[in-house]
């Protein structure tokens, strides 16, 4: 099992992002306009499939209601047939190091 360590999902008609949202402001990572859409799991999984992954670990993005994030990502780890997905906040600028607990014991780490 190979896991990434740290990724966002977002979907803007489920779950309200307003630092996401606001035009025109810029953010530490620069100019948002290009993630000013929906970033889905299937999107996600199909930028990772060159690397073998097949597991992740979802950090909360700052939904407006960390509540309503939660039971998205749940109902999308629910409904995943193919892909584990697990989820937890991640204070910044701690890396993460994930030891998978099958033989063939992978490592992913997150640089966040």
């Amino acid at each position: 099992m190979l896991v990434d360590a740290h990724h966002h999902l977002w979907n803007l008609s489920e779950v309200n992002y307003p630092w996401l949202m606001e035009k025109g402001a810029t953010r530490f990572f620069g100019d948002p306009t290009p993630i000013q859409r929906n970033y889905l799991l299937d999107e996600h999984i199909s930028k990772l499939e060159p690397f073998k992954f097949n597991a992740s670990v979802h950090v909360q993005v700052g939904a407006k209601d960390g509540w309503q994030e939660a039971k998205w990502i749940d109902q999308i780890a629910t409904n995943s047939k193919n892909w584990k997905i697990v989820q937890g906040p991640c204070p910044r600028n701690i890396r993460l190091v994930l030891r998978a607990t099958t033989p063939d014991t992978a490592i992913a780490q997150g640089d966040r």
